[in-house]
């Protein structure tokens, strides 16, 4: 999204508001809300592209959806 804003930013005000970010915050959603195939599938995937990286699909929106858990690790098990 950074990159976005600052190609229609011009350079003064690039230089003004380098540091302004949006502040990360996870979505809130249900444990069994219904979620498309195709994100299922992603989480088969051995890597993915996310942003400037490749790995894992484990969105942390998604850790609490029940059909999902075994994807992520948990500290009790």
């Amino acid at each position: 999204m950074r990159d976005a804003i600052d190609l229609r930013t011009p350079k003064l005000l690039r230089w003004l508001t380098r540091s302004v970010n949006w502040k990360e915050e996870v979505r809130d959603i249900r444990h069994n809300a219904p979620v498309h195939d195709t994100v299922k599938e992603r989480f088969k995937l051995p890597s993915v592209a996310q942003c400037a990286s490749f790995g894992s699909y484990r969105p942390k929106a998604l850790a609490n959806r029940d059909e999902f858990e075994d994807f992520y690790s948990r500290p009790d098990k």
